[in-house]
């Protein structure tokens, strides 16, 4: 019961800004700089937002006791979050981990999709971004929902940031942590897209 009370208040966060993925990510993986270094500039950049924000709402206040002939007509900005979908992790083309297909096929699939996540990872150490996308695409092909999944959805989230596909990358970001909810990197991931999103 405790296992599915972590799995039911992680929800909550797939709709929060960056801010608190990457608290998730450094409770997960404190030893991670990128992580640290991030929140640091979403707090940085969270902390300047509310300060333009409240300056602007001091001066609709003053402008409107100065301005007598401007009528209130409701010019209050609501802002919030709408909660994401999260897609199945499931492929078009595969239909994901089949029930019909047999243990050894599931072994074979999964041995390859690690040999295209290895490919994928030679791609984002040449700087090659698509074609790190193309090989980790491949890998979610052959094994959509595996044990390693939520491994692929991560990197090819990370090369999807390099190349300023945010949105994209938001969606794997979250799809791995759907997949696995103790992943960090998958949360760091979620939080520098939404970070590049301007979504503190």
């Amino acid at each position: 019961m405790q296992g599915w009370a972590w799995h039911s208040s992680f929800w909550a966060y797939l709709t929060t800004p960056s801010r608190p993925a990457y608290e998730v990510a450094l409770r997960l993986d404190p030893d991670n700089k990128a992580s640290r270094s991030y929140l640091e500039k979403a707090r940085k950049k969270l902390a300047g937002q509310q300060m333009a924000e409240e300056t602007k709402a001091t001066k609709e206040i003053i402008e409107k006791n100065v301005a007598t002939s401007i009528p209130p007509n409701g010019n209050a900005v609501e802002s919030g979050r709408v909660p994401l979908v999260l897609p199945a992790a499931t492929s078009a083309t595969t239909g994901g981990t089949s029930p019909t297909k047999t243990r050894e096929q599931i072994r074979i699939d999964e041995k390859e999709a690690n040999r295209f996540k290895s490919k994928g990872n030679a791609a984002m150490a040449a700087r090659d971004y698509d074609g790190a996308i193309a090989a980790y695409t491949a890998a979610l092909e052959l094994c959509p929902d595996g044990a390693s999944s939520h491994v692929f959805y991560s990197n090819r989230a990370a090369a999807l940031c390099y190349l300023e596909r945010y949105e994209e990358a938001e969606v794997d970001s979250e799809t791995s942590i759907r997949l696995r909810p103790d992943y960090g990197k998958g949360w760091a991931r979620l939080g520098l897209s939404r970070f590049f999103l301007h979504d503190y």
